[in-house]
Formats: structure tokens, sequence, C-alpha cells
């Protein structure tokens, strides 16, 4: 029976060679920040939702979101941090949940690449968790 094992820690933290590393070689890899880039790709259902909370100025002039300006916003504004993760973070998790089934289907093992694994409460989709720290 496969695997999921969910993968946390913080940027520069050993993620990626925690990945590739034995006994890990070879499980296929769900990235949560690869998942969030594709909820807010120009054209998505989630680009349509960030322009509908945070108006035109949150996209940029290719038509994607407009990272800069968003960023400003979440870091100076915590209460639109929350209006973004509230956009984002369902789009994400359906996005992760499909690619971990696929890979299920095919009867591979998977890492949950998730940053927020604990604080957005989902270890309970993975059957262990794993947490990376550089000292």
């Amino acid at each position: 029976m496969p695997k999921v094992i969910g993968l946390t820690g913080g940027i520069a933290s050993g993620n990626q060679q925690y990945q590739n590393s034995y006994p890990y070689s070879g499980f296929k890899v769900v990235d949560a920040d690869k998942a969030a880039r594709e909820a807010v790709k120009k054209g998505s259902k989630g680009l349509a939702q960030v322009r509908e909370v945070f108006g035109d100025e949150a996209i940029d002039e290719n038509g994607e979101m407009n990272r800069r300006y968003m960023g400003d916003l979440v870091f100076n504004h915590p209460e639109k941090r929350l209006e973004l993760n509230a956009i984002i973070h369902p789009i994400v998790r359906d996005i992760m949940e499909e690619e971990k089934q696929e890979y299920l289907k095919q009867g591979y093992n998977v890492i949950m690449d998730i940053p927020l694994l604990f604080e957005n409460e989902l270890e309970n989709t993975v059957d262990e968790s794993v947490g990376c720290i550089h000292f």
C-alpha cells in the first residue's frame, strides 16, 4: 500500500535535499508552493477571485498576479493576508489532493511538501510527518 509523507520546514531548511535522500528517493512529490502558483496563474479562477476582492491593482500588465503589490498589501495588512489565504488555500488543497490521488492510484509513494502543514491542520491528510530544521 502506498505511503504519504508530509514534509514541512521553513525557507532553506533542506526540504529539497530531504526529498531526494534515502529512504525517500523514488517518491513522487506534491509541492504546495507549485500548487499555490498554479492556483493564481493567468486565466485561473483563483486569479479572477483575487481581482474581484483586491481590485485591478492586484493584476499586472501581463494579466498575472501583481506579486509585488500583493506582497506589500498582505505584509502590511494582516487582515488582507487572511482574505488572500481564504481564496488561495482551498484551491491549493484541491490541486494537491488531485495530484496526490493520481500518484496513489498509480501505486507511487508520495511526499506532500507543505510548509504550513500543521498551521493549516493538514497533518491528518498524510500517514506520517517529517519536519526539516536548518541549523
